[in-house]
């Protein structure tokens, strides 16, 4: 999920460069090859990194980046108006705060439990109206926290770090997995800061939308990223 964000705005900076440079000018705007070249790859790169979550919204991509511009002759090119507007509306979605609960109906782990839990979570954040239904929402993602603890902190995990971890620290049980499991070290140092994040996120009583938006990110993220680590 960082690495589709990064890639989002990276891709808005041009986007919101050349909206301006049209809505200023009368005349069509030619492209230099460089922005176009960084563009489509950036384009390449984004259809790559959401085909897990969305193909609908990854064919979209491939199709914006095969027709956002026109070439007019050697090094010369011109913005396709209609496929430069689809564009807006995709990286609108993709930096809006809906995008990370919908891109979580898309994560499917070994276990239904675990899905259930993210269906319910994201259920339950959008009906939020009260200080109980707040609190709700914090004890189901404190739930999905131990759980997903509970389901990646196996035997071989415990023998191979030697640590024998309480069942009450959900916290050392996903670190441990993660210093087991992971091969990469900016995966495990991204899964720990959002264990960091989303461990006292759960405890949180308040009606906050920005705390619970956060709480919901933390938790769905940490279940994305165990999901793509764990192998049974």
């Amino acid at each position: 999920m960082k690495n589709i964000i990064k890639n989002v705005q990276d891709l808005n900076r041009f986007y919101d460069y050349y909206r301006v440079q049209l809505n200023n000018s009368r005349n069509p705007i030619i492209v230099p090859p460089n922005d176009v070249y960084q563009m489509q790859l950036l384009l390449e790169q984004l259809s790559k990194k959401v085909l897990a979550l969305s193909p609908t919204m990854s064919a979209e991509l491939v199709e914006i980046r095969k027709y956002l511009f026109v070439s007019q002759g050697p090094g010369i090119y011109l913005i396709n108006l209609s496929r430069f507007g689809a564009l807006g509306v995709v990286l609108r979605y993709l930096q809006s705060d809906d995008f990370i609960c919908d891109s979580a109906r898309y994560i499917r782990t070994p276990w239904q439990d675990v899905n259930a839990a993210l269906k319910k979570i994201l259920a339950d954040a959008n009906s939020v109206e009260t200080r109980i239904d707040y609190n709700q929402v914090g004890v189901a993602a404190r739930e999905l926290f131990i759980i997903l603890a509970q389901k990646v902190y196996t035997s071989e995990v415990k023998k191979a770090t030697g640590r024998n971890i309480s069942v009450a620290d959900a916290k050392g049980m996903l670190e441990a997995f993660f210093d087991y499991k992971s091969t990469d070290d900016d995966v495990k140092k991204y899964a720990k800061e959002t264990i960091k994040l989303a461990e006292p996120l759960t405890h949180t009583k308040s009606e906050n939308n920005e705390k619970m938006k956060t709480l919901i990110m933390a938790v769905v993220c940490l279940a994305g990223i165990v999901n793509t680590v764990y192998k049974p």
